[in-house]
């Protein structure tokens, strides 16, 4: 038989924790909240439940030329929590600057603001809750 790769290797697909609704917390003591909604269409439209959301580290260029480069470790940077509405929730974030990335087994991306292009790098402070509000999916 084909030695193909079993429920605990890379490349297995996280499991989406949809809840009917999620709460948004106060931030622990030192640490960070991120959400917002995947809705496809935008405003109004329909939950997006494709892929695994990530907030992957980021780190800018050294020329304003080129896009931030993303690192994403699946085991140890943040996964998403994420309802029946759409929303996705990142509780106890450590400060930092992240990109948010969708994650899939056959590769991932970091996500672009649909209005400007620009990926959508999120500066967590610490005792913060960052709203992203609704990112459009199309």
């Amino acid at each position: 038989s084909y030695p193909g790769p079993d429920n605990t290797s890379a490349g297995t697909a996280p499991a989406l924790d949809l809840v009917p609704v999620l709460d948004v917390p106060s931030p622990a003591s030192g640490l960070g909240v991120v959400t917002g909604f995947l809705l496809v269409g935008g405003e109004g439209g329909q939950p997006y439940f494709g892929n695994a959301v990530y907030l992957g580290h980021a780190l800018a260029p050294s020329d304003p030329a080129f896009p931030p480069m993303i690192s994403l470790s699946e085991s140890e940077d943040p996964l998403a929590v994420m309802d029946q509405t759409g929303r996705f929730l990142f509780v106890d974030v450590e400060p930092g600057t992240y990109g948010l990335v969708l994650w899939s087994p056959v590769g991932s991306a970091p996500m672009q603001d649909p209005a400007t292009g620009a990926y959508m790098i999120i500066e967590v402070k610490a005792d913060q809750v960052i709203d992203l509000g609704v990112i459009p999916i199309k």
